[in-house]
């Protein structure tokens, strides 16, 4: 494209004009098409210059479209979520409707009068009035079917009684929690160490009767479904107060990891440990028990899930094993 100077020139334009005060159309015949003289100045004329623009009438023209945006995508990360810890369920609040009643008890108020306000939930009157606000009842709207939370059905009765009656024999010598406790202390002492805790002369006896000591709970929720008739399930709440396994496990394999380091105990298939190797490691086990024997962990909560068998509720093996690893910081 070649460049020209421009017909415009500022010393002699006119006034600008609006479009309201565009003047009449002139005929053709009457327009000045060609420059004017002022005192001898002649403005100059603008020549035409190479640029072609094209013709938008053509059919065949291509139009240029905007391309869709992408949704940004998230960055990969190799870090996996953190679990959670569970939550009371949340009590719902409202219904959704707190407008509409609202409109329709302005119109109830100025034409029938307050005597035929019709009742609604209280969630909506929550909304409306507040939570602090009292609310009147009618009687027949309330349902004389709502259960009571001070008076529990017989299988939520049945439920807790087996709970119950489950948390007292945790620590007895034939639990399930006890098997579960040694066979984990001593997968974990053999995955870490490269020995067995035999091999030292420790009891893995000895470390689930630490574990299991002073255990306590207090129930706090229990709930029983028996929706189809057929099958039925249950579920326990409670807190639990246990003596302080994670930081027994956190120091104890450190020291004894270091100490075999030292003694160049590093493959069982190669050396086993003496007499006095063996005894210097059944020391530190019992002297990292006794340092942290009065260490407590508070679980808040935990729980126990129940299916019913004919008449009998029984916990289930999944959720026993899972709450015992919760309790007892069993990861192996």
């Amino acid at each position: 494209m070649s460049r020209h100077d421009s017909h415009i020139d500022p010393f002699n334009a006119g006034e600008p004009e609006l479009p309201w005060e565009a003047p009449d159309e002139v005929p053709a015949d009457q327009l000045d098409t060609g420059p004017q003289s002022v005192d001898g100045y002649q403005s100059p004329v603008k020549q035409p210059d190479a640029y072609d623009a094209p013709d938008k009438s053509e059919s065949s023209a291509k139009t240029r479209t905007r391309p869709a945006k992408r949704r940004p995508q998230k960055p990969w990360t190799n870090q996996s979520p953190r679990p959670e810890e569970p939550r009371s369920p949340r009590k719902k609040r409202g219904c959704g409707c707190g407008t509409v009643i609202l409109i329709f008890l302005i119109i109830d108020l100025v034409f029938f009068g307050i005597g035929s306000i019709p009742m609604c939930t209280s969630g909506a009157l929550s909304e409306l009035m507040g939570d602090d606000a009292p609310v009147a009842w009618d009687s027949e709207f309330l349902s004389t079917d709502a259960a009571d939370p001070d008076d529990p059905t017989d299988d939520e009765v049945a439920v807790e009684e087996q709970a119950r009656a489950l948390l007292e024999t945790i620590a007895a010598p034939d639990s399930r929690a006890r098997t579960l406790i040694m066979e984990d202390f001593a997968q974990m002492f053999q995955q870490t160490l490269g020995y067995t805790p035999y091999d030292f002369g420790i009891d893995p006896g000895s470390y689930a009767d630490w574990a299991l000591t002073d255990f306590s709970y207090t129930i706090t929720d229990v709930y029983a479904f028996d929706d189809s008739g057929d099958e039925a399930d249950g579920s326990v709440f409670f807190d639990a107060t246990t003596r302080d396994a994670r930081g027994f496990t956190d120091e104890f394999y450190m020291r004894v990891f270091d100490y075999l380091q030292e003694q160049g105990l590093t493959d069982s298939t190669v050396v086993m440990p003496n007499d006095q190797q063996r005894a210097e490691v059944q020391r530190l086990f019992n002297e990292t028990l006794a340092s942290h024997e009065q260490g407590r962990t508070e679980t808040e909560v935990a729980m126990l899930e129940f299916t019913r068998e004919g008449d009998t509720w029984q916990v289930t093996d999944e959720s026993y094993t899972d709450t015992a690893r919760y309790l007892f910081y069993l990861y192996s």
